[in-house]
Order: C-alpha cells, then sequence, then structure tokens
C-alpha cells in the first residue's frame, strides 16, 4: 500500500535498513564435518565467524551443524559453493526442534538466512538436499553481528493511534537488525539524551514547524531545531548538537503535522537533523491524522525490510 502525503524528504544516503549480506572474510576458524551428522542429536558444533565445509554425497545425506551465541543479536546463516547441478536448502531449527526460517532457492543459489538470535540458545542448521549430491565441498556460516537502536517515542499512553505507531513499527524493526525500544511520556530532555545513539529514531506526537512535542506535561516538553532566546535550557536544540552527532542515524522521522516546515525562530527539524549528519530525515508539510501516520509507518518499515531504498519505500 501506498500512503499519500505531502513531506519534505532530504536523503544523502539511500539507505537500505535491512543491510543485506555480510561480507565473510578472515574466518575466526575451520571446521569440517565428522559423519555421522544427519540428525539434531549427531549435529557438528561450529562457531561464530566460522569456515565450515561439509558434503551432500547423496540425495538423502542430511547434515546438521549446532551452534550458539555469546550475546544478542542479529545473525547471517549462509549456505554457499554450492556444487554444480545441485540444488541444497537450509534450514534453521530453535533448540526445541521448532522450525524458526528456511532458504530454498533455485538450482545451485546461495542460500541465506537471516534472523534474531538470543544469547545462550542452541541453534541447529540442516542442509539436505532439492536435488543433487557431490564429493565438492559446500560452505557454511553463521555470522553474529550488533543489533543497532531503534527507538520510537509514541507520547501519549492514552492515545491508541499513537501506540499503534509503535506496536506496528517494532516487528519490522526488529527483523531488520534493530534493538527496537517504545518510549511512552517521556519529557524532551531524555528524548534529546539518546537521540545520538539511535540507528532509527522517530518521534510522533504534536508538532509544528521547527518544534515536536514529547510527553504531555507543558514544561520541557519540546525539542526545537533552533534554540530560542528564551530557552534557559538550550539542551532540547538540534542545532547545538555538534556536528556530525547524529551521523549514526540512518533514518529520522518526525511524525507530527507540519514538522517539515520552517519556523522564523526555530528553524527546520529536517534540515538541522540532515546538518548535523543524518543520512535521512522526514518530516510532513501539512496537517497529518496520527492513524494514518501509523499505516505509512507500518509500510515504510516492511518496505525498508523488504530491501527498498529509503527513497522508494517512502513513496
Amino acid at each position: 500500500m501506498k500512503i499519500k502525503s505531502k513531506f519534505i524528504i532530504f536523503v544523502l544516503v539511500l539507505l537500505l535498513l535491512l543491510s543485506g549480506l555480510s561480507t565473510f572474510s578472515f574466518a575466526a576458524g575451520t571446521k569440517y564435518e565428522t559423519e555421522s551428522n544427519n540428525t539434531r542429536g549427531t549435529a557438528n558444533i561450529t562457531y561464530d565467524d566460522y569456515d565450515n565445509y561439509g558434503k551432500i554425497s547423496s540425495n538423502s545425506d542430511i547434515d546438521y551443524w549446532k551452534f550458539s551465541f555469546g550475546t544478542t543479536g542479529m545473525a547471517n546463516i549462509y549456505l554457499g559453493n554450492i556444487p554444480s547441478g545441485c540444488n541444497f536448502n537450509l534450514h534453521l531449527y530453535s533448540s526445541s526442534g521448532t522450525l524458526m526460517a528456511y532458504s530454498a532457492n533455485s538450482s545451485n543459489s546461495a542460500e541465506l538466512v537471516k534472523c534474531r538470535v538470543v544469547s545462550g540458545i542452541t541453534y541447529y542448521a540442516k542442509i539436505s538436499s532439492s536435488s543433487g549430491s557431490s564429493n565438492s565441498y559446500y560452505l557454511f556460516r553463521v555470522k553474529r553481528y550488533d543489533l543497532s537502536k531503534a527507538r520510537i517515542f509514541t507520547c501519549q499512553s492514552s492515545d491508541i493511534n499513537t501506540r499503534n505507531d509503535a506496536a506496528v513499527s517494532l516487528p519490522h524493526l526488529w527483523q531488520s537488525g534493530y534493538d527496537g525500544e517504545e518510549y511512552l511520556n517521556n519529557l524532551a530532555p531524555s528524548a534529546y539524551s539518546v537521540i545520538t545513539a539511535s540507528g532509527i529514531y522517530v518521534a510522533g506526537n504534536h508538532g509544528d514547524a521547527g518544534i515536536i512535542r514529547f510527553g504531555t506535561i507543558t514544561n520541557q516538553s519540546y525539542l526545537y531545531g533552533n534554540a530560542p532566546s528564551s530557552m534557559l535550557n538550550t539542551s532540547r536544540a538540534l542545532s547545538n548538537l555538534s556536528n556530525n552527532a547524529l551521523s549514526k542515524i540512518g533514518v529520522i522521522i518526525f511524525a507530527s503535522c507540519n514538522s517539515g516546515k520552517t519556523h522564523s525562530v526555530y528553524g527546520n527539524l529536517v534540515d538541522k537533523s540532515i546538518a548535523k549528519g543524518a543520512a535521512c530525515a522526514v518530516g510532513w508539510t501539512k496537517n497529518i491524522n496520527s492513524g494514518d501516520v501509523g499505516t505509512w509507518l507500518d509500510n515504510f518499515f516492511r518496505f525498508c525490510y523488504l530491501g527498498y531504498s529509503v527513497q522508494n519505500a517512502i513513496t
């Protein structure tokens, strides 16, 4: 579904929120399969960032590998070097034997499963043949990487539509490798304090040109593009951030009315975000309905997870 709305978008980098394939190089170690390993109970043990080699020597041959991780994160589970004339499949199971994900491409294409993994849990990968067998080695790898923070400020717990903005977004963000966090009824200082360490930043509440509100308390509830001269504590203005302070942010979204407009004193939230290093910033140039914002966010992050660029996901 495409949500039509007028908004200002500055894109310095067409960011894919879904990182895609990591480059596998400089392996931490090497292992070769030992038979029999055709059940979870006889699975070969491997480790994060190891090169693992095995053979599917008959159509009925199955190889199991098991592994765990010391810290929670996202992982690429990769099967490559598929021998010519063979079509191998990759299935990932939990420690209880529940199928978590699988990859079954055609011909001898590589297989990749990307998923969130939890510290201390044992996972099992099953490699099997859809067609063909060979005495040549396949390459199997698991590689964990850190989650990046995605923070969503939905500032009115009593507003079902505002809460929905987070509810619909978080699953897509988790799938894409972001540690999604929802914040409710926080004041602007708390929102300001974590903005520089966020990979994705979404603020959804009332706003206007150059400002957006956090929480329901009037005092210290606004974040500004530029600091007004009357502000005694200027730690709520994007203009006061150091240069490149927002360089970790792939996309910052001000989901409020008129948040893409420029105010004569408060400036423009989108402009200031880009000036401080954000790769992409989004704001609206008219009044918007909070329910429509939830639908837009749902579609935006879903398309990003599917591999669309930010620019294409927006439109």
